[in-house]
């Protein structure tokens, strides 16, 4: 085993975004800002460098300044549709619905074949009581990906919604085996059969 001496050389000899993805792998947040920050300084226009700072900034609690960041790997890499689809995510999480939506559509109009972007306009859609959208958008994805057991529970809860407990209770079903242990798809099991008045 080598000492101290040779951890620090090896560890200088990472990259800054290197050390700063292992950082935030480890849940050092103030770390992986310090790394990611010096990847911007080495190269302003690193985009990975700006969307590491962004995800650090997030953890630490530092909202407006993270989607600053993400603001800046989007101008850079506006292509890129992991991009927007972070940014959106950072932006619901903040309760900024509709820009969270324009994000996500900004991802799927780049990436049309990705789940993950159209799972997550259906949620802002329901949380702008756009309920039919949001179906239409969860549809989408559970058809691109067929394991995608959390856009079926969210396509569940909007059915429910709807007042359409039967075809609900089979996404929570194929959530259920796929999430066993949620306390939260089996209560909305329990809620879907009391609408059908089976309980």
């Amino acid at each position: 085993m080598g000492g101290s001496g040779g951890r620090g050389v090896g560890a200088a000899a990472r990259s800054p975004i290197d050390r700063g993805d292992s950082a935030m792998e480890d849940g050092r947040a103030e770390e992986a800002l310090e790394a990611y920050g010096e990847a911007v300084r080495q190269d302003p226009k690193s985009a990975a460098g700006h969307r590491g700072r962004g995800a650090a900034l997030l953890l630490l609690d530092r909202g407006e300044e993270a989607l600053a960041a993400y603001g800046e790997a989007a101008r850079l890499e506006p292509e890129n549709p992991d991009v927007h689809e972070e940014c959106a995510m950072m932006l619901a999480m903040m309760d900024r619905h509709e820009e969270a939506l324009a994000s996500f559509d900004e991802a799927v109009r780049l990436d049309p074949r990705s789940a993950g972007a159209h799972e997550g306009r259906g949620t802002e859609l329901h949380e702008l009581y756009r309920t039919e959208e949001a179906l239409a958008a969860y549809d989408t994805a559970v058809g691109l990906d067929r394991s995608g057991h959390t856009a079926r529970f969210k396509r569940g809860i909007a059915l429910v919604s709807m007042s359409r407990p039967g075809r609900a209770l089979r996404d929570f079903e194929a959530a259920a085996a796929a999430m066993p242990g949620s306390a939260d798809v089996h209560m909305w099991i329990g809620l879907a059969h009391g609408r059908r008045g089976r309980v």
